[in-house]
């Protein structure tokens, strides 16, 4: 067992500055001092990869983490055993070079290693959500090496530490910092002599941001005034109790508007329901269920899910403070429907006081249509709004939808059981990446029934002009809005409202160009907005990158990212915008975020984020990676270039900065001016990057 587990130990005089052990899929950290023979305490930061298409980073609560290590003998491989853990010290392999890092968790077969791993497992899900998130690497000891590689600008640079004054060129004010300022890190100082940023091209990028927003209200769908109600089709079978299936009377009213040249179809609000109605959103658990035990309902209501007792408990206050206005009594106002196909100049309407509940009937998501499935085309499950290549749509009101996912529909294909992310869909996965790398035609990608493959929410596909506006999307089983290969779509005024699912991303533009996202709320169980472009060699068969993409005045409370550049770029990404966002919860774990890596490649260029006011994120406010998910060597190199940063205001971060190329694969051009980052908790990292350039930015450090 300990032969294929346990890798590297670094030993100073008898004394360990720095361990790490490493099973299939998992890479442990010791990142405290302990001589051996001693009781110490251990910090362990894991990077649990229980899937291999998952960048998990598990920032582990010093506090709550702490674990007693009864002995450690060096040199020997002897093993010793703390709390939930084993531990054990073996001579250095290279875990880079280490095949198993990079394999699923089910591919391990012994049943020793199975029985640790699982004692690890729920250790780490009974404090904290492990769905891929990035955290340090041995850099987060505190201790802050040189530049190394890193080439950086700066100008009129300023650092404080809380209650301690600062030193220059030491980002880190820890008096106690064992920093090596030798050290063959690349992580870095910020206080350096040099020149400013470029004015002008920044204000030129932003001149193009205002000529995407001009161009998409010339292209803003227009509709004629007349409305079809939808309980005036399907044999009148239509009625909003809750219960009775709209599926048919919704289709047969879309059909009836488009054939007459367009209009509103309008699902009718609970009667007396007025404007001020809204459905009671219980976010303790997903869904709101009738009780009756049927398929349309969510018969355990009553369950306090334990994938939200995983969350924090600031989360669980926020949940019970959404805004509630009153409930809609007896289900009256909510129309249960399956998939809905959206046509040429139709407006669906869900105005307040209305609900389109979708059934739990996995049937009625059939036949599969073409959609794209974290960047790789395939036949599935239907998305619950669909539309392909149509013209002039839009989804409209201040209603609501509602998935109807939660930890026994749909959710469950993803996180299994016992909700520690070990359901079939990662079986299922497997498959569909393998016929992309066999390059399968995608109509031969059959999936669908007898597969576990969530679909997304809303899914326009090869479609323009395209709205979506002021509706509140709950319980999502996937990714929420997912334009793909769209031009010209606005986002405005919507509530993404998923917290609790996994990869219940907000807003996923994917390779596609001329998009508005402004005026909205996203609280998600992953990124927040995401521009993609497709993943790996099936984003470059297709070849169709994200351009001119703007979000803007968009509140982002929780979920992996706010503003998010990635993963899949294989298409590449160009000329994206974010300005006056707030971001603001301990559970986003970060503001900017830009990430691939050297399997996926692709580029990304001319990213621009202003006037952006960060109250608090879990790890760093500005974040590259060309490392995701751990993955350091690869055919396909990433590329990203010309970040600039202004006007951002973050108040709380464990970084400023975590900046982390390749020696191949070397982010450039990144400019941050005028920002003000305060209360950090750690040194910045940055690794591998070339023209850093810092004008008139402030850190201020946290004293320990």
């Amino acid at each position: 067992m300990i032969d294929s587990w346990w890798t590297t130990v670094m030993v100073v005089g008898g004394i360990v500055v720095l361990g790490s052990f490493a099973r299939n899929g998992a890479v442990v950290h010791l990142l405290e001092v302990a001589a051996p023979g001693y009781v110490v305490d251990l910090d362990l930061n894991v990077d649990l990869d229980l899937n291999a298409d998952l960048d998990v980073d598990l920032d582990l609560d010093v506090r709550r983490r702490r674990r007693r290590l009864q002995q450690i003998q060096m040199e020997g491989a002897d093993v010793g055993v703390g709390g939930d853990w084993v531990i054990a010290v073996a001579p250095a392999v290279n875990t880079n070079d280490n095949d198993d890092n990079n394999k699923d968790y089910d591919d391990e077969k012994a049943t020793e290693q199975q029985q640790v791993t699982a004692n690890a497992s729920n250790a780490i899900e009974a404090e904290e959500d492990n769905e891929d998130e990035e955290g340090a690497d041995a850099s987060d000891s505190g201790s802050t090496s040189s530049i190394g590689t890193t080439t950086i600008s700066s100008t009129n640079i300023t650092e404080a530490a809380t209650g301690t004054a600062a030193t220059a060129g030491n980002p880190d004010p820890d008096p106690d910092s064992d920093s090596d300022p030798n050290s063959d890190s690349d992580s870095y100082s910020p206080s350096l002599p040099s020149t400013a940023g470029n004015e002008e091209e920044d204000e030129n990028g932003w001149e193009h941001a205002d000529q995407i927003v001009d161009d998409l209200r010339m292209h803003s769908p227009t509709f004629p005034k007349v409305d079809f109600s939808i309980v005036q089709y399907g044999n009148g079978e239509c009625v909003g109790d809750g219960k009775s299936d709209c599926t048919l009377a919704i289709r047969d009213a879309i059909a009836a508007c488009h054939a007459a040249g367009g209009g509103r179809v309008v699902v009718p609000p609970a009667p007396g329901s007025g404007i001020d109605v809204d459905v009671d959103v219980d976010l303790a658990y997903a869904g709101n269920g009738s009780g009756n035990g049927n398929d349309n309902g969510n018969d355990n209501g009553s369950i306090m899910s334990s994938w939200l007792r995983g969350r924090s408990h600031d989360d669980q206050q926020q949940a019970q403070k959404q805004p509630q206005k009153q409930k809609q009594q007896d289900n009256i106002g909510i129309y249960m429907t399956g998939p809905i196909v959206l046509l040429s100049n139709v407006n669906l309407h869900v105005p307040n006081g209305a609900t389109l509940r979708f059934v739990r009937n996995k049937s009625a998501y059939l036949p599969p249509v073409r959609s794209r499935y974290e960047g790789v085309e395939l036949m599935n499950y239907s998305p619950f709004i669909y539309a392909y290549g149509e013209t002039n749509i839009a989804l409209t009101g201040g209603g609501i939808l509602d998935g109807n996912a939660d930890e026994v529909n749909w959710w469950d294909w993803k996180l299994g059981p016992d909700l520690d992310d070990r359901g079939p869909e990662r079986y299922d996965r497997k498959i569909l990446f393998q016929m992309m790398e066999e390059n399968v035609p995608v109509s031969e990608r059959m999936f669908g029934e007898g597969y576990h493959i969530r679909p997304n929410f809303i899914g326009p596909f090869r479609c323009s002009n395209v709205l979506i506006e002021d509706v509140t999307i709950i319980n999502s089983p996937m990714w929420t809005i997912h334009p793909t290969f769209c031009t010209n779509v606005t986002v405005r005024g919507v509530t993404v409202n998923s917290p609790h699912g996994p990869n219940n991303d907000g807003c996923v533009v994917d390779s596609s160009q001329n998009v508005l996202i402004e005026d909205s709320y996203f609280n998600t169980g992953d990124d927040c907005v995401a521009v993609k472009s497709g993943r790996g060699d099936d984003g470059r068969r297709v070849g169709i990158a994200s351009t001119d993409v703007v979000v803007r005045r968009c509140t982002m409370h929780a979920g992996h990212g706010g503003f998010v550049v990635g993963s899949e770029i294989a298409g590449g990404v160009r000329n994206v915008y974010s300005e006056d966002c707030d971001w603001d919860s301990p559970d986003l774990r970060y503001g900017v975020r830009i990430k691939s890596n050297r399997r996926w490649g692709g580029h990304a260029e001319g990213i621009y984020v202003r006037n952006i006011r960060i109250e608090r994120v879990r790890q760093a406010a500005v974040r590259v990676n060309l490392r995701y998910q751990n993955v350091l060597d690869g055919p396909h190199t990433p590329q990203v270039s010309n970040v600039h940063v202004q006007d951002m205001a973050s108040q709380e971060s464990r970084f400023a900065l975590q900046l982390e190329g390749l020696e191949a694969a070397r982010p450039e051009n990144i400019t941050i001016v005028n920002s003000n980052f305060m209360n950090i908790k750690k040194a910045s990292i940055v690794e591998h990057v070339d023209n850093l350039v810092l004008e008139n930015v402030h850190f201020d450090y946290v004293s320990k």
